[in-house]
Formats: structure tokens, sequence, C-alpha cells
């Protein structure tokens, strides 16, 4: 197979590319315009052909869905606002359309991983100028929650001035969740065997790292930190040779290098100050799991855990702030399972692949541990469901490999 592209490509890459939209156009993002427009393409050909090809072997995917649907459905009856616990339902019920139509044009395109790859890489380069602009004059999209001369607390009385970017995506930690989302699909992308692949992934990573430090975020900091080594002793597990690490480290070290002071002095002194600890989101979990056991480990309902936390707990912070945490809490220990079963299938798919499969594994799964725990929500999020989606194309070698050209 060589490494040509179909109009199935083109839709794929189209498809990342308009995360970049982030939260503009509120119900109708132009990512979930385009799912929109997709679900009666996909749906006919299921009427046509009495199922949608390429998409049997994801029937137990398929009919997780439906049960999850039906459980966040019967949950409305629990809701504490309801017109928010509905709208919850109709946005997860478009992303669990989206997830299965990604995975039907992966399905029907000549080169899936390749352009996954692609389409990631470019959402991020979108999104570059525009935070680029924001960290350089402090001016911010009418999106954006958090405004102009921002300042941060540290401990209790010290405040300082704070330059952000948030671009599209409301405030800089989602932007910090895509930024490193993105990273992790880039050093995916960096285990080409071209060289031209290997110099665009690393120029690539340079800039996403330069975000990452100037955002001043200890979360995507952190997750940097943790996604990086992982990428290393990757390729020191499998063995892709040592021009992969010398070229990560000289680039890690040249985007230090250019500004030391100014890049780290936020993160230094978030650290010195505050450490590792965190007592919101402490105290977010403890009072999670304190719900999810009232509620007989059935969940507290579709919608329902920022309403919860303001007006139980009186938090102002009353968003999970943790992935596992939001589908655990408000869906229940069953619905969990099957989240965390899909995981599974991602690291059973890579464990019958070849060598690519197993990496892409390794790195994908585990940078989404420290990513899972920067951004304010995650099931309503579209680059939630395309990175979990992406991961199950990336690790299956039923799909073409990764790097053909």
């Amino acid at each position: 197979m060589t490494g040509a592209r179909n109009k199935y490509d083109y839709l794929l890459i189209l498809l990342l590319v308009l995360m970049a939209g982030g939260t503009w156009g509120a119900f109708f993002q132009p990512v979930r315009v385009m799912m929109l427009l997709l679900l009666p393409v996909m749906l006919v050909e299921q009427i046509r052909n009495n199922t949608i090809v390429g998409l049997k072997k994801y029937n137990l995917e398929r009919f997780f869905f439906l049960v999850w649907f039906v459980y966040a459905l019967i949950s409305l009856h629990q809701a504490v606002i309801m017109e928010k616990s509905v709208k919850y339902l109709i946005h997860l019920t478009i992303y669990f359309f989206g997830f299965i139509e990604f995975l039907w044009l992966s399905s029907k395109a000549e080169n899936p991983k390749r352009s996954i790859l692609i389409g990631w890489m470019l959402m991020f380069v979108v999104t570059f100028p525009v935070a680029i602009y924001e960290l350089i004059f402090d001016q911010h999209l009418s999106l954006s929650v958090q405004e102009s001369d921002m300042s941060m607390r540290f401990g209790r009385n010290l405040m300082d001035d704070r330059l952000f970017a948030s671009v599209t995506f409301g405030n800089l930690n989602s932007y910090n969740t895509v930024v490193c989302l993105a990273m992790a699909m880039i050093l995916i992308f960096s285990l080409s065997d071209n060289r031209k692949d290997r110099v665009a992934a690393y120029v690539l990573l340079a800039m996403d790292t330069f975000i990452i430090i100037k955002n001043s975020s200890r979360g995507a900091f952190i997750c940097l930190i943790f996604i990086l080594v992982v990428y290393l002793l990757t390729l020191l597990i499998h063995k892709r040779g040592t021009l992969f690490i010398s070229t990560i480290l000289i680039a890690i070290l040249a985007v230090a290098a250019i500004k030391l002071p100014d890049m780290y002095s936020m993160i230094q002194q978030r650290f010195q100050y505050e450490g590792f600890n965190d007592e919101g989101r402490i105290e977010l979990i403890v009072n999670g799991i304190k719900e999810l056991w009232n509620s007989h480990l059935l969940g507290i309902g579709a919608g329902n855990f920022d309403p919860v936390m303001e007006q139980k707990y009186g938090m102002w912070i009353s968003a999970p702030h943790n992935l596992w945490l939001e589908v655990l809490t408000q869906f229940g220990i069953i619905i969990f399972i099957g989240f965390m079963s899909m995981f599974g299938r991602i690291i059973h798919m890579a464990h019958k692949g070849d060598n690519d499969c197993k990496m892409a594994c390794i790195i994908g799964l585990l940078a989404l541990i420290p990513i899972s725990i920067i951004d304010s929500t995650y099931i309503l999020k579209c680059t939630t469901w395309f990175y979990i989606a992406s991961l199950y194309v990336l690790c299956d070698t039923d799909y073409n490999y990764i790097f053909e050209q």
C-alpha cells in the first residue's frame, strides 16, 4: 500500500483540524457541525448495506455507547438543574456518534494512521500563531473566560502578573490540555524512519514545549516532563537508536536556553509557593467519591457534578478537573468499567500488533495519565474522544503501517 490519500483521509484530517475552533460557535462548534453532517452519510451506508462497512469489529463499543446513553437518560430523574443535564446528554450523544464516525472514516481511508497524526499536528500549527500573539500582546479572544492583565496568587498573599494563551478553548488549561494531547501525537510521528518526518516532529515539539512553559501551568509542565521521559524510555526499550534521543535532548535544551529566566520564572514561583499541593482538587476527589458512595456506586447523574459541588459543598471550583472522577462520579461503577475497557481494548490490539503499534500505545496511553488532570472537564470535549479514537487506529495492525510513504 502506498502513502496516497483518498477523500476519507482528507475528511479525517479536516475533522481533527476543526478541533482548533475550540468553543467558537457554542453548540455549533465547527467540529460538531462536521460530525452532524457526517452522521446521515454514515447512516445511509448502514441502511444500504445493513451494516456500516469497517465497523463490525466495533460492535461492543457501539453497544456500550447505547448502554451509556440509556443510563444517562434514566439519570435525568435526579437532575439538579434539568436544562444543564439535558444539554450534557445531547452533547455526550454527539460525541458518541463522533467517535464512531472517526473509526468509520479511518476504516475507509487509504492511509489513516498517517492522516490522523498529520491532522493532530496541523491542528496545533493552526493554533500556534494565535497563542504567540496572546503571549506577546496579552490580548485574547472574546471566548476566553480569563482576561488581559491577569494576576496569579501564590500562597495566601503573593500576586504576580501572568501572560497566557487560551486561543479558542476558553481558558489556558483547556488549551494546555490540547497542546499536551498534540505533543503525544507529535512524539508518535517522530518514530518515523523518514528523516524529514523526524525533523518536522522535533520542530513542532519545540513549539509545543515553548507554549507549555510560557503558559506556566504546573500540570502541563509535569505532563511535558512525564511524556518526554516515557518517550525516551520507550525508545531505549525498543532500541530505535540513539539519533532519536540525542535529537530530542538537543531540541529541549535549545528551546530552554533561548530565554531561560523568563520562561521558567512563573513555574519556579508556583512550585516554590505551592509545590505539588492542590487542596481544591483533592477536596473535589474526596467529595466526588463520597457522592459516589452515597449513590450506591450508581453515580449522581449526567451533568450533576458541578451543581452538587456548588450547592451541597459550597465549592467555588466545582468542575471535576479529572477525567476518571468525572466519569465515575456521574455515571457510576458500571459505566466506568465499560469506559476503562476501551483502554483495555487498545492495549489488547497493541499487544497483538507490531513494534510501531506497541510504541504508539505506550506513549499514547501513559501520556493520558497526567493529561487527564489538567483541564476542568473532559467528557464533553471532542479532543478527548478523538484522542481515544486515534489510539484505537494507531494501535491496530488492521490499518496500514503508520509511516508508509
